[in-house]
């Protein structure tokens, strides 16, 4: 049990403040990363059951760590500070440095940071988590959290717009924006305060009539621990220059890194952007006469770089329009030489063009602006949105066409030409995807500018994949003990459904009416037995709607609804559209809670059943405490949807590189995937030491394996049952229950919906920008929803 004291511990040399008595897990995680932080150019990778206090352990660790750092570096003999190298999030650093690289220390700045932890994570949710146990502790150092405009903006003439970047960018050159000029009284407020997060930052940004979001980057300059989105870490540190030894990284939730890599090293264009770029660039020509008056060097030289850009993405527009023309096209892609044919078309295989890339995005366009400012003209910028894209295709090309003595660039891409109907607003979407194929290739140029890396999660397992697809070595590992005893705890594989048929959801059989009543069925008489929350994963949204389907026709659904309120995980609408099933399915807990816990006996409308995918927002990031989650019902297994060409190029991929790189075979990898979501969503289920939950697996497949042959996270399959039938199963999961409501009630929060920002999006790392404006990098990994076909 945990006592509000604060404890010292000495852990590697290092002075550790923990404000409570610690677990074992929590131990052993301090122990790792202490010694993981004392070696430059060492990563680690630690597994730490969510509900174990992972969070607490790796904060106090950064704190005890850098106080020490910080201490040795002052007392070094006859030190020679080099210059900051930590990343720059707003403009760029002025910086007197002499030839030595020594700064000049006469401006008064001899204490400099001189180095900087970053932690990334997936939403701002799980930020303002990181931040909330951040303020527990009894040691303190300068912190600060970044994040997008959509979340920060609170200038109400620009925060609701699409163009909200471009139009900040140009208030703040014109100086047009009031917030700008009281950006010190917000950094001034939030210095006053221990912690802040996204929404105290908001929130005394609309006090003070200040910008947060410029405010944030002023905090980072002085911050020595950082929270931060995943994608925003990525972009700005490959952005950077040069190397910076003086950076720690931490990925929290780090179990989809790997297919965040992918993402960074990926570039899509969709038919949409190809339009709204040649309208930008014929703006542009169009205007240069009035920005250049007199100039006619000028206007030459830029109308032809227009012209250039405007032919490359004119042919490969063409391209992809040709291509998916036909009625009955499938998604294709092109590999190795066909797709630097394809891209040759349009001259992207000589250096020299794509050169002219990156020349126009840094030089051409920043002169317009200039022009644009100076001249108080009206005429609209090329996009943010343009630039980002003509920027990134330089940066992916520059990979596809370098070779290393690993592997070739080409080698390790290929490109997807891909086709999608709109139904609701009757258009096709035509899309190119350069898509990166060996994740290696980005944490490389990550591990080059950082001096150490650490990947944490609840649930990395299977833990195979991360060495060799992300090339580096993980001198550091571990996979920590659950904090609760196995009592808590109750796993179980369920091979048939209540009529004795088999529950194998591979696509054949989960597309057949008998599987989808049969699972419908089955949810239903599980629903019976447990009360108050059920969270249900199926590998599709396509999968919910067929079972809720057949639960009407059949009538249960009708009776699931007697005795739970039945929430469907929105697939679209949005943050606010979420919060509010949320909300929902939350709400209707606490009514039956509280009945429960004021009158002894259970209503007749116990709960609420979330029907939920893998992969989806409801498996990650989320909070189901207690009552929230007292059974976790996984359907099948949710592998990706393997006539992707994403997903079957990948294979190829891994299985033509497994002796060369050491890479997993493809299929091995591929059911690694389908592992990484399913243990993510069984994770939701247990979330502190005295929590109790029942985890159940509805699939053959599952049930058939030996146990350690299962590759579930280690704490649910350390006492896994295997279930001969549908009737064994409920009869111990009733057992289960009884004996867990035998337990102390515990103390739970109410839902509180988080604070609305400028954004209707608020949570997701789809809404986190670059520099540039690009809503993150499209998520081109394995998405919720996708229909999947396993092997």
């Amino acid at each position: 049990m945990h006592t509000e004291n604060t404890k010292q511990y000495v852990i590697n040399g290092i002075k550790i403040s923990f404000p409570l008595t610690p677990y074992k897990s929590q131990m052993l995680m301090m122990e790792k990363i202490t010694a993981t932080l004392k070696k430059p150019n060492q990563n680690a990778l630690l597994e730490s059951p969510t509900g174990t206090g992972k969070s607490l352990a790796i904060l106090c660790s950064i704190v005890g760590w850098i106080n020490a750092e910080r201490d040795r570096r002052r007392n070094e003999p006859n030190k020679k500070q080099k210059a900051d190298t930590s990343i720059n999030f707003s403009q760029e650093a002025v910086v007197d440095v002499s030839d030595d690289g020594v700064i000049d220390s006469s401006d008064g700045e001899e204490d400099k940071k001189d180095l900087c932890v970053y932690v990334a994570t997936r939403t701002h949710r799980q930020i303002k988590q990181l931040v909330d146990e951040f303020k527990r502790l009894d040691q303190k150092v300068p912190m600060a959290v970044l994040g997008s405009r959509k979340h920060l903006c609170v200038n109400k003439k620009v925060n609701k717009k699409e163009s909200l970047d471009e139009d900040c960018n140009a208030m703040r050159k014109k100086r047009e924006c009031t917030y700008l000029f009281n950006v010190s009284k917000v950094v001034d407020k939030i210095n006053t305060m221990p912690a802040h997060d996204i929404e105290d930052i908001y929130r005394v940004g609309k006090d003070c009539n200040g910008c947060p979001y410029y405010a944030s980057k002023e905090l980072h300059d002085n911050a020595e621990i950082v929270f931060l989105p995943y994608n925003y870490i990525l972009e700005e540190l490959l952005k950077a220059g040069k190397e910076s030894i003086e950076t720690v990284v931490i990925f929290d939730e780090a179990h989809n890194i790997e297919d965040v890599c992918r993402s960074v090293g990926s570039l899509e264009i969709t038919s949409k952007e190809f339009m709204i770029l040649n309208k930008d660039l014929s703006t542009t020509k169009k205007a240069l006469a009035t920005l250049f008056i007199d100039d006619k060097t000028s206007i030459d030289g830029i109308h032809s770089e227009c012209e250039y850009i405007e032919k490359t993405f004119g042919v490969l527009t063409s391209k992809l329009f040709k291509t998916c023309a036909t009625r009955d096209f499938t998604d294709c892609s092109f590999k190795g030489d066909s797709m630097i044919a394809f891209l040759a078309e349009a001259g992207l295989d000589e250096e020299s063009n794509r050169e002219r890339l990156v020349h126009f995005t840094a030089d051409t366009i920043p002169r317009i602006e200039k022009k644009i400012v100076e001249t108080k003209s009206k005429i609209a910028k090329i996009s943010l949105r343009s630039q980002g894209i003509i920027e990134k295709l330089y940066k992916t090309l520059a990979r596809i066409f370098t070779n290393t003595s690993l592997i070739d660039g080409k080698d390790a891409y290929s490109m997807v030409l891909a086709k999608r109907e709109i139904r609701d607003k009757h258009e096709t979407n035509l899309s190119i995807t350069l898509a990166c194929l060996f994740p290696a290739l980005i944490f490389r140029e990550l591990e080059q500018r950082t001096r150490n890396i650490i990947l944490t999660s609840g649930t990395l397992a299977p833990m195979d994949t991360f060495a060799s697809e992300l090339g580096a070595s993980f001198c550091v590992d571990l996979e920590a003990p659950h904090v609760v005893a196995l009592d808590q705890i109750h796993t179980a594989t369920v091979p048939q459904g209540p009529t004795k048929m088999e529950l194998n959801g591979v696509y054949r059989n989960a597309i057949t009416d008998d599987y989808q009543s049969e699972i419908a069925l089955s949810v239903y008489e599980i629903a019976k037995k447990v009360p108050f929350g059920v969270l249900c994963f199926f590998p599709s949204y396509a999968a919910i709607q067929k079972t809720i389907r057949k639960m009407k026709d059949t009538g249960i659904y009708s009776k699931i609804g007697e005795i739970k309120e039945i929430i469907e995980e929105p697939k679209s609408g949005g943050g606010r559209v979420f919060d509010k099933a949320i909300a929902q399915y939350y709400t209707a807990i606490d009514k039956a809670r509280t009945f429960y816990d004021t009158s002894k006996t259970m209503p007749k409308k116990n709960g609420s059943l979330m029907l939920a995918v893998y992969r989806g927002k409801v498996s990650e990031g989320l909070d189901f405490i207690d009552d929230n989650a007292r059974c976790v019902i996984c359907v099948g297994i949710p592998y990706p949807a393997y006539k992707d060409p994403l997903v079957s190029d990948k294979i190829e991929f891994n299985k033509k590189m497994t002796r060369k790189l050491g890479l997993l075979d493809g299929y091995v990898w591929y059911e690694a995937q389908a592992y990484k979501a399913l243990n993510q969503a069984l994770g939701r289920c247990i979330r502190h030491s005295e929590d109790w939950g029942a985890v159940l697996l509805l699939d053959a497949r599952l049930a058939a394996k030996k146990t350690e042959n299962l590759k579930i996270s280690k704490w649910a399959k350390k006492e896994v049952k295997k279930e001969s039938s549908f009737a064994e199963a409920m009869a111990s999961l009733e057992r289960f229950i009884a004996s867990g409501m035998q337990r102390p009630r515990t103390a739970q929060k109410k839902f509180v919906p988080p604070l609305p920002t400028s954004s209707d999006e608020s949570d997701g790392e789809e809404n986190f920008e670059n520099k540039k404006g690009m809503k993150g990098q499209k998520k081109l990994s394995f998405k919720a929803g996708r229909q999947n076909y396993p092997r």
